[in-house]
């Protein structure tokens, strides 16, 4: 009977370790997806930068000394000092996003992590198990 129980046991066990490899390869995957979501993010953020950054303020300077020169409406620049506004609220998310991607990389891989030390847990419960089959054997022969 504690043979049959240990045996019983030890299939148990079996089905855990491939759960927890199944578990694993999810983990992974999970884990290569948020890395190309966060390269995405990064991409997007950099692309953004250029224009954000450069362009709309470049534009804006030139007004101020259009403005300066009496060439430019005050409506005129306030529109122009306003747009810089408008491309630095849009550049903001886009970093947001890359911060918030470079997260789900660090909770993915923490996930791997888990997922690892499971299918471990398991192998040396396994490895217990084996040696209660083989005690049990004893016993009977």
């Amino acid at each position: 009977m504690a043979l049959a129980q240990a045996e019983a046991d030890y299939q148990q066990s079996l089905a855990d370790l491939e759960n927890a490899r199944a578990d694993l390869q999810n983990a992974q995957a999970t884990s290569r997806n948020v890395v190309q979501n966060a390269r995405v993010a990064q991409s997007n953020a950099q692309v953004q930068a250029i224009p954000h950054a450069t362009k709309p303020n470049r534009i804006c300077n030139a007004d101020q000394n259009l403005y300066k020169e009496q060439s430019l409406t005050k409506k005129q620049l306030e529109d122009s000092q306003n747009n810089v506004e408008v491309q630095s609220g849009l550049y903001n998310p886009n970093i947001e996003q890359v911060n918030l991607a470079k997260t789900s990389e660090t909770v993915a891989q923490a996930g791997i992590a888990k997922a690892q030390a499971n299918i471990q847990k398991i192998q040396a419960v396994l490895k217990v198990k084996q040696a209660a089959i083989d005690n049990a054997k004893l016993k009977v022969g």
